[in-house]
């Protein structure tokens, strides 16, 4: 891919806009497909959607095993080993997440785990692995493309292609410490917020965006490492956009088949931070 040196200023309120005008009312499909480096090697792939009305998310896919030393690349398919399927919901209201992976999370008989924002005490955001990662759920990191300011644009390039069509690239830097300015300062909806909040657990991050000729965002890649348990994890995602406009409603999971563990989040945040989180 080659690149060209971009002005930051002008080039990243450019990218705002045109994140920004993708996301109005436009809802998507997308497709995942990357690696996590850490102790061991996982690859993970998927498909999701982004119903854009209600700023809500749904996702399928599975976290599958490398071999000892083997490396893996976004594009690649499941490797053999232990894998594990996941499903998501996000709302602005809250999170479910269900499958193999996440059967810990859940007593017997429930098929989602949830967390309800408007229960979630404010630190818990921050300090505990309660909502969706940065690894399968795009529409925060969206969120924070959109917001001017939060990327960095450092590069252009005009080279790639995705289905046949000619994809141009903003290169942009991320950093959480400017994130969380642009968020403070925005008007977006409190759980928008949070959301957003959930997946700054790196110290930067570089994101390549892709656009067709017609402006609309087709492809965004994102390198950084991650900390999950206190452990750092290199992330290499690829995730595809297609279906423009795709007409869904994502809703909030049957109640019966959802066990609510906001007061167990609220209640781990409150152990690493004594005294500044309520339980209730």
């Amino acid at each position: 891919m080659r690149e060209s040196q971009a002005q930051p200023s002008s080039s990243s309120a450019s990218l705002a806009r045109l994140v920004d005008l993708n996301l109005r009312g436009r809802s998507f499909r997308y497709d995942i497909n990357g690696y996590i480096a850490g102790v061991s090697q996982e690859n993970v792939i998927g498909s999701g959607e982004v119903d854009t009305s209600s700023n809500s998310v749904q996702v399928n896919g599975t976290f599958g095993l490398a071999s000892a030393g083997e490396g893996l690349s976004a594009g690649s398919s499941l490797p053999p080993g232990p894998s594990a399927t996941f499903s998501l919901i996000e709302t602005t209201q809250a999170e479910y997440v269900g499958g193999k992976l996440f059967a810990s999370l859940r007593p017997t008989g429930a098929t989602w785990a949830s967390v309800d924002y408007d229960k979630l005490s404010q630190p818990v955001v921050s300090s505990a692995n309660s909502v969706p990662s940065l690894e399968d759920n795009i529409y925060p990191m969206l969120q924070i493309l959109r917001l001017p300011g939060a990327g960095v644009v450092v590069a252009r390039s005009s080279s790639g292609t995705l289905d046949g069509s000619k994809l141009s690239y903003y290169k942009a830097l991320i950093t959480p410490s400017e994130v969380i300015k642009r968020i403070n300062a925005s008007t977006l909806p409190q759980g928008d917020k949070i959301q957003i909040r959930s997946v700054l657990g790196w110290s930067a991050m570089t994101c390549y965006i892709g656009f067709d000729s017609t402006g609309r965002l087709r492809q965004v890649q994102y390198l950084a490492t991650v900390v999950v348990d206190y452990l750092p994890l290199n992330l290499d995602m690829v995730e595809n956009m297609s279906r423009w406009p795709n007409p869904t409603r994502i809703g909030a999971p049957p109640a019966n088949e959802v066990f609510d563990r906001t007061r167990m989040v609220n209640i781990g945040a409150a152990r690493l931070n004594p005294g500044s989180v309520q339980t209730a």
